[in-house]
């Protein structure tokens, strides 16, 4: 039994394939919060994202992950063991083998620290995708070609613009900053200009409001005005939201650039030609899109369902049909080889011929 877990910052997302690598029905999406009590059975889940603000010092609440560093080992493997259950693959022992999604830019420890807290959660054979290609494979881009393509992956605590071509990363440039960031700037934003302090859910909820292309000029948000200590309510003008997603816009345009100066010049007019695929939940900020658009000159689209591209992409990989294909694609934990020995033996066979 397999299972494919992209296990992000906000969420986490999972699905599983039986022996023969064919997908089963069952998908997992829950926010990966975990509620840890002094006492008592621990919350995961979407009942432990709506203690959010509203938790006493009583219970602790944590992102298991954060933008692919492990934060919490402890609450990673209980994540993982829930998915695991709510997939209804729980007691299957030793058969028990799973995928990670990893960012390109995660260290060699933190990706260890991943791969014991899958074993911890009982996985008896772990591997590793690279989220980016991943997320590529799950919009069905042509990355097994010799063609460029430019996948970004913005997610709650980690934006990465990757340029991709016969089935690997030719460059990747990251950001530790995401859907995550942009709330909180709201929230200090709102705390320096207004005195009013509010909780991540309200600014997420702002920010969704104000990427959409609706007429509203000022949105309506409950909180605590810090002047006078009491609750209130207070009107949020349009621009200031969109102030902060354009920042974070700026950063992917940064990215881009970075990304598109390091490759080749061939690689450049696959670019022109296809454009930039937006992947993860970032995407579905429709301001987002029609900025880069303006700003890069690139044709930029979103990928259907962008919240499940990693997912979707790391169950692909898994496939039979698919598997020798990304084969090179997987890390597996297996000590490096050094290429000593097969450069001597090249040269032994070029000498006897």
């Amino acid at each position: 039994m397999h299972v494919c877990i992209d296990l992000g910052t906000s969420n986490v997302r999972a699905g599983w394939m039986d022996h023969r690598g064919n997908a089963e029905g069952a998908f997992v999406d829950e926010p990966a919060v975990v509620a840890i009590p002094d006492a008592g059975p621990t919350v995961i889940g979407k009942e432990a994202e709506a203690m959010i603000g509203r938790h006493p010092d009583a219970i602790r609440l944590v992102r298991p992950v954060d933008g692919g560093v492990v934060r919490d080992f402890d609450a990673a493997v209980a994540v993982i063991r829930h998915v695991v259950r709510q997939l209804g693959a729980d007691g299957i022992g030793r058969r028990l083998s799973v995928t990670l999604a990893v960012p390109s830019s995660q260290s060699q420890v933190d990706r260890k620290a991943m791969e014991e807290a899958a074993r911890a959660a009982g996985a008896r054979e772990v591997r590793f995708v690279e989220s980016s290609i991943a997320a590529a494979i799950g919009a069905r881009l042509p990355i097994d070609r010799p063609t460029g393509c430019l996948v970004v992956l913005m997610g709650g605590g980690l934006t990465e613009a990757s340029l991709l071509s016969m089935g690997g990363i030719v460059d990747s440039r990251t950001v530790r900053s995401g859907g995550q960031a942009i709330d909180s700037e709201i929230v200090d934003l709102l705390r320096r200009q207004y005195s009013f302090l509010i909780g991540l859910p309200s600014a997420e909820q702002l920010k969704r409001a104000a990427s959409q292309a609706t007429p509203e000029a000022a949105f309506e948000v409950r909180g605590r005005n810090l002047e006078t200590g009491l609750p209130g309510t207070l009107r949020v003008p349009r621009a200031l939201v969109e102030q902060v997603i354009d920042a974070y816009t700026e950063r992917i345009v940064q990215l881009i650039r970075e990304a598109i100066e390091a490759c080749p010049p061939e690689l450049v007019g696959d670019i022109l030609d296809h454009g930039v695929v937006l992947t993860g939940g970032g995407a579905h900020m429709d301001r987002v899109v029609s900025q880069l658009a303006t700003q890069i000159e690139v044709p930029v689209t979103a990928a259907d369902e962008p919240d499940t591209c990693v997912v979707r992409g790391l169950m692909h990989t898994r496939h039979p049909k698919a598997r020798q294909g990304w084969k090179s694609n997987l890390t597996l934990n297996v000590p490096r080889m050094s290429l000593a020995p097969i450069r001597q033996l090249l040269r032994k066979s070029g000498t006897e011929e």
